[in-house]
């Protein structure tokens, strides 16, 4: 006996269901935000998805990569938070005389590179959007060769 036959995957999207997709987007297609962020996480994921979605560059599979740029901003806010309110020195000497940088410094500065490695995969920064135009405008060019070709064998 096999038992009972899967319900194929149209038909679990079409009835509503969650289980058809790991990733269910939000009536927007955006993706949903994961409910074990920290808080930090969560106002930065609310502050950037909407410029992301704007721009029309957002997909769902891009949760992940969200997840860890918004995680690595609020790590990187909360490390400058935590220097501010109660470490005024960046460097400290130890009893033997030497110097060593805060803790704090260095994980804002590990926080702070990660987050620059998730926003170049999302195109925030400035030079990962003009590749995304380049790629763009690139594309055109060779959609109107082909039409300009297609043409030309047909007239």
């Amino acid at each position: 006996m096999q038992g009972r036959k899967k319900k194929p995957k149209e038909l679990k999207k079409l009835s509503g269901s969650r289980w058809y997709d790991d990733s269910v987007p939000d009536a927007d297609g955006k993706p949903m935000m994961p409910s074990d962020m920290t808080d930090g996480a969560k106002r930065e994921w609310r502050y950037i998805v909407p410029l992301l979605a704007a721009k029309g560059i957002l997909d769902k599979t891009d949760r992940f990569v969200l997840e860890s740029y918004c995680e690595s901003v609020a790590t990187a806010r909360e490390a400058r938070d935590i220097l501010k309110r109660e470490m005024t020195k960046l460097a400290y000497r130890n009893e033997a005389g030497n110097w060593f940088k805060n803790p704090y410094v260095l994980i804002e500065k590990d926080a702070r590179a990660a987050a620059m490695k998730y926003a170049g995969l999302l195109g925030l920064s400035p030079v990962d959007r003009g590749r995304v135009v380049m790629a763009e405008s690139t594309q055109d060019d060779e959609i109107d060769l082909l039409m300009k070709r297609a043409k030309q064998r047909v007239g």
